[in-house]
């Protein structure tokens, strides 16, 4: 089973309660570095099955993009225990990612 997740409006509050450690890949379809970014989330994903990775699409939820004032793309956001951990703009490489990720375990 994947632990790569689309949100939506209506999934969120689900996802919020059912996942205790998740990233949120904020992105757009018109957006090259975030195809790439998802890219790298996938290769990345499979080590960190402990991870729900979730990725939300600005265009098609533009209120959630707002409530967490996204204001460009790609946007990281990560949650533990439902309190958010990190929360930035830009692309991470593979490298990047997964040491941000190894950072947010210790959290």
């Amino acid at each position: 089973m994947s632990n790569i997740i689309e949100l939506t409006q209506e999934t969120f509050g689900s996802a919020l309660e059912s996942y205790d450690f998740m990233l949120i890949d904020f992105w757009a379809s018109w957006c090259a570095p975030c195809k790439a970014f998802g890219e790298i989330i996938h290769q990345v994903a499979k080590d960190y099955p402990d991870v729900t990775f979730a990725k939300l699409n600005i265009e098609e939820q533009p209120k959630l993009a707002e409530e967490f004032e996204v204001r460009s793309v790609p946007h990281v956001l990560i949650l533990k225990n439902k309190t958010v951990i990190y929360d930035d703009s830009g692309a991470l490489s593979v490298t990047g990612l997964r040491e941000l990720l190894d950072q947010a375990v210790q959290v």
